[in-house]
């Protein structure tokens, strides 16, 4: 039997070369999937504008088909009085101002099945328009008010993905990851790896 004794480091203590061999090992094992970082401004943000938080979806590692999505139901009302819209698409509404359409989904292509990103999702909407279709200023407001809504989710997928890119690239930062490794207190054998 052989005895070895083995010096310890703190990341602190570490080489240049073996800091990085310790920050590698650290980006290697982040899950970006796990990441709140991403995912909570953009809850926070879609409840600001009245759209759904429920089903978010992203994938941001440089690759065809990421980026940002989000699926649900529109609370119409919701959304109009949010974003100061209620008197742009008053049509929306019968004498009583009670709204004329319920059930507007932003639903998942079923194109892009592979993908969650702008192009993936589609603003759709129940067909029974209260107050029918018969009065076509009612059926213009409809149109553009789903037009409207469509280019406001795609302008904000693009802005989250963006954002996200920028929250999931400072993760893997040197400055993120070595006070992260700073605080966990782990130990290291002199080449960086941990012991």
């Amino acid at each position: 039997m052989e005895t070895a004794t083995i010096t310890i480091f703190k990341f602190n203590e570490l080489s240049e070369s073996a800091k990085e061999t310790a920050r590698n090992w650290w980006n290697e094992s982040f899950d970006e999937n796990d990441s709140d970082i991403v995912t909570q401004p953009i809850k926070d943000k879609l409840e600001e504008f009245g759209l759904p938080s429920e089903d978010i979806r992203w994938r941001l590692a440089s690759g065809q088909g990421d980026g940002v999505a989000f699926y649900g139901t529109v609370d119409v009302e919701e959304y109009l009085i949010k974003n100061k819209l209620k008197s742009k698409f008053r049509k929306l509404f019968d004498a009583d101002k009670d709204l004329l359409i319920s059930n507007v989904e932003i639903n998942k292509s079923s194109v892009f099945h592979m993908y969650d990103h702008y192009n993936t999702m589609s603003v759709s909407y129940n067909e029974d328009f209260h107050g029918g279709y018969d009065n076509p200023s009612r059926e213009q407001a409809l149109e553009d008010f789903t037009d409207h809504l469509q280019d406001h989710i795609k302008e904000l997928s693009k802005e989250f993905a963006k954002q996200g890119y920028e929250g999931l690239g400072y993760l893997t930062s040197d400055e993120y990851v070595d006070e992260c490794l700073i605080l966990q207190e782990y130990k290291y054998t002199e080449d960086g790896k941990v012991f």
